[in-house]
């Protein structure tokens, strides 16, 4: 009986996603004054805590706007909602916060906030495409720009 119950627990979906996503900043304030564009890449992991609600890390690097030191670690919680019974397209909205610096980038002390809201849509069995807006401000640096993110979101197996 044992071994039956941890067979089915093992069976059960797994409600956490992996993510690989592009984030453009429009205008990343610069601490030589500057006020330039610059791009993002990292790897996000969001798992479920309770009925919307999920928690998430992200972790990003610049790879494009004379920023190549930029990094940038975020957690946070958000929630989401299927816009159809089949879970086909989903939106959401989460805070974030975190640690950013390097690049020239004016972040002073390196505390960040970011909140998203964002939209995706089943592609298939193997993922979903996500589009996400929101804002990353530093708390004492001059960092304070519009983000919009396009993210490939695929679903872990099972637990």
């Amino acid at each position: 009986a044992a071994l039956a119950l941890a067979f089915e627990c093992c069976r059960t979906p797994a409600d956490t996603e992996w993510s690989v996503g592009v984030q453009h900043y429009t205008g990343a304030q610069r601490r030589d004054g500057r006020n330039e564009p610059m791009e993002t890449i990292g790897l996000k992991l969001r798992e479920s805590l309770a009925g919307a609600w999920y928690a998430t890390g992200q972790a990003y690097g610049a790879f494009s706007g004379g920023a190549g030191a930029y990094s940038v670690g975020l957690l946070g919680v958000g929630a989401r909602s299927a816009l159809d019974a089949a879970g086909t397209w989903r939106v959401g909205a989460e805070m974030l916060v975190g640690a950013a610096g390097g690049g020239g980038v004016s972040s002073r002390g390196g505390a960040v906030v970011q909140p998203m809201l964002w939209a995706d849509a089943a592609t298939g069995p193997l993922g979903r495409l996500q589009l996400g807006a929101g804002v990353m401000r530093s708390v004492r640096g001059e960092l304070k720009t519009p983000v919009v993110e396009l993210s490939w979101v695929v679903p872990l197996g099972v637990r």
